[in-house]
């Protein structure tokens, strides 16, 4: 039988159980009954065992690209409107997921740059809340995955805006597992790399007297000249392009120093650019089940893409109502 990644017997209503990454890696698993009663305990679940009240279950099991298993529950139910409804969920809550688990499912490409976009959005796409900052969007699982994906990077590039409005500093050895980084070879502290023209930046950046990796910036050619050169009295500078900042030249600059796991924090007129420059590898994305109207900005900003950039889906996570996605290029990694 031909099947996509999700493929369900429309004639019968029922829960579906999934096992699956992509459409081209599956191998069918035994078919047997399922109770739905049971989802709350049967979460990151596989197949189940019989019962009085069974459903007609099939599945697909396959391994992601990194080993990882994704567990998927799709409730086939009837529509007023006529026809039958898929509703999707995975089973794999955040708080049920072990570290190494958590960890294998966020792993960095070995021996390749990679760059990841990590942002929190709210179902409206705004990315801050009323007072401009994106921790009112969080939830303790995507606080979780953010101190992960910290642990994991070579170096952490973030937009100067980004940095005066959420109040940047210079990583600290509490805020990332150390052990984990040691661990895959990193450095003890990921550095922050801080883009900016203006170099309008705040002092707290720069972490004098702090135990903390130097903070990088980023800038062009066009940039003040007198501030230019104060910003090297205090930091190591990558000029990267003449009247703007050349993205393809700072994923070249950074790789040059082997800083290859690049993990991008916003805000949205960075994320916008390097989207238009095409050196994203992965979007990490937490969805928080808040609408938040107003004019909170998006989570890239820029000119319209055409044609628009293509992602392809990789993993979802469940915590509570928030929903952490994670995407890469369609071209795959």
């Amino acid at each position: 039988m031909t099947t996509s990644a999700i493929d369900i017997l429309p004639a019968q209503e029922g829960i579906v159980v999934l096992r699956h990454a992509h459409p081209h890696q599956h191998a069918p698993v035994d078919r047997g009954s399922y109770d739905a009663s049971d989802t709350a305990t049967k979460r990151g679940g596989g197949t189940s065992s019989p019962s009085n009240r069974s459903a007609l279950t099939t599945g697909w099991r396959s391994t992601s690209d990194n080993g990882a298993l994704a567990d998927t529950l799709v409730s086939v139910r009837p529509h007023p409107c006529g026809g039958r409804i898929a509703i999707v969920r995975m089973l794999q809550p955040v708080s049920e997921l072990a570290d190494d688990d958590l960890q294998a499912a966020y792993a960095y490409p070995a021996e390749r740059t990679w760059a990841r976009l990590n942002v929190v959005a709210s179902l409206d796409g705004g990315t801050a809340d009323a007072a401009g900052r994106s921790e009112g969007l969080s939830s303790p699982g995507d606080t979780r995955v953010f101190a992960l994906l910290r642990s994991l990077a070579d170096v952490i590039v973030v937009g100067a805006g980004t940095v005066r409005a959420e109040g940047y500093a210079p990583v600290r050895p509490h805020e990332v597992d150390t052990g984990l980084r040691d661990r895959s070879g990193l450095a003890p502290l990921p550095p922050i790399a801080v883009v900016s023209t203006s170099l309008d930046l705040p002092d707290d950046l720069f972490g004098v007297g702090e135990v903390a990796a130097p903070t990088l910036v980023v800038t062009c050619a066009a940039a003040p000249a007198r501030r230019l050169a104060a910003v090297r009295e205090r930091a190591e500078v990558l000029v990267c392009g003449a009247g703007t900042v050349d993205h393809h030249e700072v994923r070249e600059q950074l790789a040059a120093r082997g800083l290859r796991r690049i993990l991008c924090e916003g805000g949205p007129s960075l994320a916008g650019t390097m989207t238009a420059a095409g050196v994203l590898d992965e979007v990490c994305l937490t969805l928080s089940p808040l609408l938040l109207a107003g004019d909170a900005r998006r989570m890239a900003i820029g000119p319209v893409l055409e044609p628009a950039t293509t992602l392809r889906y990789r993993h979802a996570i469940i915590d509570g109502d928030h929903l952490l996605l994670s995407y890469v290029r369609a071209e795959g990694r």
